[in-house]
């Protein structure tokens, strides 16, 4: 199941706010086991430039836990992805001209296990440009801060997000 939306509200002449909402779950069917049977291609990730910026690409959610050797389970850093994925977005966007477009944003996103959960909610907040080189391709840069203090000094923070691409 999920609701992907976005709306658009003129605010000026040459100014837009978007807000976002992404809002993704899969509801395990008969003895399915979330962890076990649901394969890790159709499990849902957030981060990067294109869902919660500010953090590196897919790094939000559960990780996966190994033995120490002693029988004590040990969060790494390597994602495992989840069955919720929330993700709500609000970007203002100001274009300078017609090339170039300046935007300042606050998103946030939260991957679980759980069914319809959301915790562990991720804000991040910060400003980038998008440059359209022609045909239709867009450039963009743009700098990110996690909101939550902690994920800046454990590897899941990326302050600088780029991303290059057309579309169809």
């Amino acid at each position: 199941m999920s609701y992907l939306n976005s709306i658009y509200f003129p605010i000026s002449r040459s100014g837009t706010l978007k807000l976002r909402g992404d809002f993704k779950y899969i509801i395990p069917f008969g003895r399915t086991e979330e962890k076990k049977n649901v394969p890790y291609s159709e499990r849902f990730f957030l981060g990067g430039e294109n869902t919660v910026r500010g953090y590196k690409p897919f790094l939000l959610g559960p990780v996966v836990e190994l033995s120490n050797g002693s029988g004590q389970l040990v969060p790494t850093q390597t994602p495992y992805g989840g069955l919720s994925s929330s993700l709500v977005s609000l970007e203002y966007n100001q274009e300078i001209f017609r090339m170039l477009d300046i935007f300042a944003f606050v998103d946030a996103g939260s991957v679980t296990f759980g069914e319809f959960d959301i915790t562990h909610i991720r804000p991040t907040t910060g400003i980038g440009a998008r440059l359209d080189i022609g045909n239709r391709t867009p450039i963009m840069v743009g700098w990110g801060i996690p909101l939550v203090k902690k994920d800046r000094h454990n590897g899941k923070w990326q302050k600088v997000f780029f991303s290059m691409g057309g579309q169809f």
